[in-house]
């Protein structure tokens, strides 16, 4: 996802001072993190990035992620609502 669409897509429904849960991996957690030459990696990041985004987004419905955020919230809910 282009950044320039991710800032479009949140400031649709929220303000900057809202607070949101993100995880994020750019091209620099790559190029930093292994021994992969950055030219390299700028041949394919286009085709990489929608792999990608295509393997988070399974692994977060396989672990149903957004359930258990959920969940969590639920029972910080409850858990503060005797406070």
């Amino acid at each position: 996802m282009k950044i320039r669409k991710l800032i479009e897509d949140l400031l649709k429904d929220n303000l900057l001072d809202d607070e949101i849960i993100v995880s994020y991996w750019d091209k620099n957690y790559f190029v930093e993190t292994n021994e992969f030459k950055r030219e390299d990696v700028d041949k394919v990041w286009e085709e990489f990035v929608n792999q990608g985004q295509q393997t988070v987004d399974g692994h977060l419905d396989f672990t149903q992620t957004g359930y258990d955020l959920g969940s969590d919230l639920e029972k910080l809910i409850k858990d503060n609502d005797g406070e």
